[in-house]
């Protein structure tokens, strides 16, 4: 086993998932990051108005689960409130619910989540929509808010974002058993995928719609003859899961409606296993795998042709699973999270994964101290890392001014002094 990866592995062990973080260690006791919002528009039969369905979803991850008894719970209250531009509020709702697991694995997982949802009815215009959620133990509250302009959707006609929808079980405002997709990813992809398409016509038309993969290539397409009239209509197809053999995709509508075009898109991510839910692309995350990747491994990474590099990518990762009886691989999950967090905050010249802060990061994880000075002589940051868990520290320097820190070498006593 190479250096870099027992590192890795330590470190693993050594750190929750979700570790302290000094980077934003208060902020994180306070503020609740990992939730998604998201809200569909959709026409009303009769009316101008627009209907707006709204869902709130949660990850156990971003809950504190206490143990009681035999079981893990967290308490949790979340908020919809929709406003116009003046400050009106149109509707609000507040749930306040529990989670209830049986084991600590599933209060990290990354796929299980609870979702609440509601309704507005609306008239088009330009609204302020916010989420709220707050952690009843911790305390701990976080808010996602963003502006809509549905005033596009006025007229007598107009085309409405694809509704994707999944199975799960429940009452989600549209077929039994059936949620709309809530963001790009689609978890499980076993049975037939359903699109609804909801659209306004004043006459003739034609409805077209296309799967398109990375490449831009056409994997499916349909168009539908618009021959009759009407205020609110729908279509609805069916992607059989054969369709989707990558991870990226796009779903492109449009309608031409008298001499006006209108068009919608949406994209797809496909979850697949041996694949983290964190990974975008398999040619990116093995360039990313460059700190823990072997002699050996690195020489098979450059022979290897183009439609292989899935196949190894797995092969890597599956030599890695620390536990490799569960569908998870925990490892793979962990060191693609340090990727996406180097990448969020240490981005600069270059991507954050390939800063010496990222590497430091996705190899260590989270410092235990973070130290910050600057020198008046030479007028250069300064930052050091602790890690007080494995005895190692890691000093780095801004030689420009311009937040491009490197890395210099593990210093011991005051590493400050001189400057």
């Amino acid at each position: 086993m190479n250096y870099r990866l027992l590192i890795l592995l330590c470190c693993f062990q050594l750190t929750s998932v979700w570790a302290a973080d000094p980077f934003h260690r208060k902020e994180e006791r306070e503020k609740i990051d990992h939730f998604n919002v998201a809200a569909f528009p959709l026409p009303v039969p009769g009316s101008d108005s627009i209907e707006v369905r709204a869902y709130l979803e949660i990850p156990y991850l971003a809950l504190q689960f206490l143990k009681r008894d035999s079981v893990f719970r967290a308490d949790f209250q979340g908020t919809i409130t929709l406003r116009d531009q003046s400050g009106y509020q149109y509707g609000r709702k507040i749930w306040r619910d529990s989670v209830v697991v049986d084991n600590y694995v599933s209060t990290i997982s990354l796929s299980l989540s609870t979702v609440t949802w509601t309704r507005f009815t609306v008239p088009p215009g330009k609204y302020h929509l916010v989420a709220e959620v707050t952690d009843m133990d911790t305390k701990s509250s976080g808010e996602n808010s963003g502006d809509w302009d549905l005033t596009v959707f006025q007229g007598p006609d107009a085309l409405f974002p694809p509704v994707v929808l999944v199975p799960r079980e429940g009452e989600w405002g549209f077929s039994p058993g059936w949620i709309p997709l809530l963001n790009s990813e689609i978890r499980e992809l076993e049975d037939t995928l359903r699109v609804m398409i909801y659209y306004k016509s004043s006459g003739t038309g034609i409805l077209r719609t296309a799967l398109l993969d990375k490449d831009r290539k056409n994997l499916w397409s349909r168009s539908y003859s618009i021959d009759t009239a009407g205020d609110a209509l729908t279509k609805e197809y069916h992607l059989p899961p054969a369709l989707f053999g990558d991870l990226n995709y796009s779903l492109e509508l449009e309608l031409e409606a008298g001499d006006q075009s209108y068009k919608q898109a949406k994209h797809l991510k496909i979850d697949k296993p041996g694949i983290s839910r964190l990974v975008n692309d398999v040619d990116d995350a093995l360039d990313q795998m460059i700190y823990i990747l072997s002699d050996k491994e690195r020489d098979r990474l450059k022979k290897a042709r183009p439609e292989d590099r899935e196949k190894l990518f797995k092969e890597f990762w599956k030599s890695r699973d620390p536990n490799p009886d569960t569908e998870q691989n925990e490892l793979m999950d962990e060191y693609y999270r340090r990727i996406r967090y180097s990448n969020e905050h240490f981005s600069g010249f270059t991507a954050g994964w390939m800063t010496d802060m990222g590497m430091i990061y996705i190899l260590f994880g989270p410092p235990d101290e973070v130290e910050r000075t600057a020198s008046t002589s030479t007028h250069r940051y300064y930052e050091l890392w602790y890690y007080h868990r494995i005895n190692r520290q890691f000093l780095f320097i801004d030689y420009n001014g311009f937040g491009d820190y490197r890395l210099d070498a593990p210093l011991v006593g005051d590493p400050f002094r001189g400057l």
